[in-house]
């Protein structure tokens, strides 16, 4: 991956990043509705009523 920065002035910087990681997820996907995500992030209440 390269990432390049520049700007209004003379300069610019850039940088490559190259490597792998290993990772393994053992749980299964569960399809929600976009309601129940923002349920169980905090962003409504369950009740859908005022705290």
């Amino acid at each position: 991956m390269t990432v390049i920065g520049f700007g209004d002035g003379a300069g610019a910087d850039a940088v490559t990043i190259e490597g792998s990681l290993s990772v393994e997820i053992d749980r299964s996907a569960t399809d929600i509705s976009y309601a129940e995500y923002l349920r169980k992030r905090g962003h409504i209440l369950p009740d859908g009523g005022a705290e």
